[in-house]
């Protein structure tokens, strides 16, 4: 069973530090995370900001985790390159401002530790991105977490996922559902409302597909998957022998993702049969159909609108395909 710990208060942090530190500093500031030093200078409109390498250090009395095999420690963010000491010893470095990272510490910890984090955002030739219009903030901006699991668990050392992929696809289009002729379709398009307005079934929903890919260290038992709708109902379960690597198929009626209108989600929830869920992720179904004037969602004519927001991560993956939506 997955326990998350939070590890975010009371780090010690300093700019004046070269190597890590052997005992916890008593000189160096207190901070809690997320935090960047960055936060003054980064957001004055000038391109003077502070750039370099900084020093985050924390204990761990490994007395204070909850019995397990095996510990990771995850870093959700730091910009932009990262190395971690545990004990003055360099176990892990992560390059990627905007991706997580966990590193296995089970073989590493003692009964009282010394984690030490240097974060450095200075320009380099190696990390993207390599230039942009926002400030490239230093430090450990998000959360950290400490994971204790047992041996047998969804994998966390696969490319800093969770361990289970979720992909939906909406496996039949608009006009074969309807029965609708291309100068029919073109017509409901222009309407606005297909479904009400050609007396058909609920235009908003669709046959759908959704695969479950899940990747499990030391397999055992059986795995069990649930999809849920939004209201928590289950509406696909399968029970099947845990491997390494496999794949699940599920075969909804699903309401489509129609944005603010109706943002439905499904869930899908792992578990090693019998025991908490240790793993899950949400979809939607859409479909999305660009044209010379405008886009349309679901047949509905739909105004492109919004601010960009540098958040992308190692966890969630998003792409679009002429008429598929993945996370």
């Amino acid at each position: 069973m997955r326990q998350t710990i939070s590890f975010n208060t009371k780090w010690a942090f300093t700019k004046m530090a070269d190597e890590p530190p052997v005992v916890l500093p008593d000189r160096w500031i207190w901070v809690n995370i997320p935090h960047t030093w960055n936060a003054i200078d980064g957001q004055d409109g000038g391109s003077d900001y502070w750039r370099g390498t900084a020093w985050y250090a924390k204990e761990l009395n490994k007395r204070d985790l909850p019995e397990a095999d095996r510990y990771y420690i995850q870093f959700d963010g730091t910009n932009a390159r990262a190395k971690l000491f545990v004990n003055g010893a360099l176990i892990a470095s992560h390059d990627g401002g905007y991706s997580a990272w966990r590193v296995d510490l089970t073989d590493v910890l003692d009964e009282t530790n010394l984690l030490a984090v240097a974060v450095n955002n200075e320009e380099n030739k190696e990390v993207y991105p390599q230039n942009a219009d926002f400030t490239f903030y230093g430090g450990i901006y998000r959360d950290v977490k400490i994971l204790a699991v047992s041996d047998t668990h969804f994998d966390l050392d696969s490319y800093g996922g969770t361990g289970i992929c979720v992909t939906a696809e909406v496996t039949e289009d608009l006009r074969a559902k309807y029965a609708l002729d291309e100068s029919q379709e073109a017509a409901l398009i222009a309407a606005g409302s297909p479904g009400a307005r050609a007396g058909q079934k609920d235009v908003h929903t669709s046959p759908a597909k959704i695969r479950v890919r899940t990747w499990i260290h030391k397999p055992a038992g059986y795995l069990e998957v649930l999809i849920k709708d939004a209201e928590g109902n289950t509406v696909g379960k399968q029970s099947v022998p845990a491997k390494i690597s496999q794949e699940l198929t599920f075969f909804i009626d699903a309401n489509l993702w129609r944005g603010t209108a109706d943002p439905y989600l499904y869930t899908a929830e792992a578990m090693k049969a019998m025991q908490k869920i240790p793993a899950q992720g949400s979809t939607a179904f859409t479909r999305c159909t660009p044209t010379n004037r405008s886009a349309f969602r679901n047949t509905e004519p739909t105004p492109s609108t919004g601010t960009p927001i540098t958040r992308a991560g190692a966890i969630t993956r998003r792409s679009i395909r002429r008429s598929t939506t993945k996370w």
